[in-house]
């Protein structure tokens, strides 16, 4: 066990001096100024511009989640260019660097941080007539200095739930920067819209086939494994196998109710997929411990300790995990990959100052539970 813990001290002392290293002489990353908004700021933008473009009204008791999104068109333009504060300062009157995002049951909104200003609406349902509809639309929100670039038609009705779309750009003040707004309609509804600004070296990337790969072979990995898990317990609830209840369903509850607290508080609102992504972590652990749980005849102060030391591990196996991820993401960059600044901005707005601290503490836990549990018990499940 001793051992065991030098070893891995060892690896994390190494870990934090890799992530150390990267933070002092790593590649430049653009900072981008923080929002200073609150939930109440972001519910009155979004009341006074829906109400503006009369959109379906909100409440904020219905299920709201908050999030950050950043342009990434824009962001790896400032990267290469290394724009200092002021710069950043300068081209965000003109252009959002980034979007506070709000998902409102069928509808989400995207806010311009600085100006409060709607950056994109999809879900919605805005009659207009036609050419001169929209023209009017975004002369009157948007700006005079809009003009009208293109217009296509939808050639693939069953992947887009749009039949024509309108682009309107503007010049910034940046001849390498131009605003761009893009209106989608159905039978002359708006069903969406959405102002951006975008970088002529750098095009405007939505979501990646390798991020949709990577979400689906998980998908795929958790549904095998809960097949497994539930496989195998079948059999030994059937063999009589289980040997006691009460520790899994400690254990697996502490493990949901953790992982529901960290998905709610990322999120800022309960969330079905967060629910459901808890309910799966606690099912996974309770049907793992009931399989292999073999029960222990070592002194409660044995057992004690080796808890100590599992959660002692957890904690460095999180730090670990932690500085890889940085390492990873820094080697990415150099083949191209750009990591959004305004990443975890939503915890800004949608966690309290005093939860902070418990953040950390239930990450820790979950991990040494996951540690601790599984390498004590000795049958495998195959």
């Amino acid at each position: 066990m001793f051992k065991r813990n030098k070893q891995l001290s060892i690896i994390t002392a190494l870990s934090l001096a890799i992530y150390i290293l990267l933070l002092l002489f790593g590649s430049f990353k653009t900072e981008y100024p923080l929002t200073d908004l609150t939930k109440t700021d972001i519910y009155q933008y979004l009341g006074t511009e829906s109400e503006k473009l009369k959109l379906p009204p909100f409440s904020p008791e219905d299920d709201i989640s908050i999030d950050a999104k950043a342009n990434n068109s824009i962001g790896r333009y400032v990267e290469k260019n290394q724009f200092n504060k002021d710069q950043l300062a300068l081209l965000q009157q003109e252009v959002p660097l980034y979007s506070i995002e709000i998902n409102v049951d069928k509808q989400v909104y995207q806010i311009n941080p600085v100006t409060g200003q709607l950056t994109m609406a999809s879900g919605i349902q805005m009659p207009v007539s036609g050419q001169n509809g929209i023209d009017n639309l975004v002369k009157s929100y948007f700006g005079e200095e809009y003009v009208s670039q293109t217009k296509e038609v939808s050639d693939n009705e069953i992947f887009e739930d749009w039949d024509q779309k309108y682009v309107f750009t503007a010049p910034t003040s940046l001849n390498d920067i131009t605003k761009v707004i893009e209106i989608y309609t159905i039978n002359d509804t708006i069903v969406k819209f959405q102002h951006f600004g975008e970088a002529n070296e750098f095009p405007l990337t939505e979501e990646s086939i390798w991020a949709m790969i990577t979400e689906t072979f998980s998908a795929l990995l958790l549904g095998v494994l809960l097949l497994i898990v539930t496989v195998q317990l079948i059999k030994r609830l059937r063999k009589k196998q289980i040997e006691t209840f009460f520790w899994p369903f400690l254990w697996s509850a502490l493990v949901g109710f953790s992982s529901f607290f960290l998905a709610s508080v990322r999120e800022g609102s309960i969330t079905g997929l967060g629910v459901l992504g808890s309910a799966v972590m606690a099912y996974l652990t309770f049907a793992t411990l009931l399989i292999r749980w073999k029960k222990s005849t070592e002194s409660k102060d044995t057992n004690i300790l080796k808890w100590k030391n599992s959660i002692f591990q957890g904690f460095l196996f999180m730090i670990i995990g932690f500085s890889l991820t940085e390492l990873f993401l820094f080697v990415a960059g150099i083949f191209g990959a750009w990591k959004s600044p305004v990443l975890n901005s939503d915890l800004l707005i949608n966690v309290n100052p005093w939860i902070l601290p418990i953040v950390p503490l239930f990450i820790g836990l979950s991990a040494a539970i996951w540690e601790s549990c599984f390498p004590q018990i000795h049958d495998p499940i195959f």
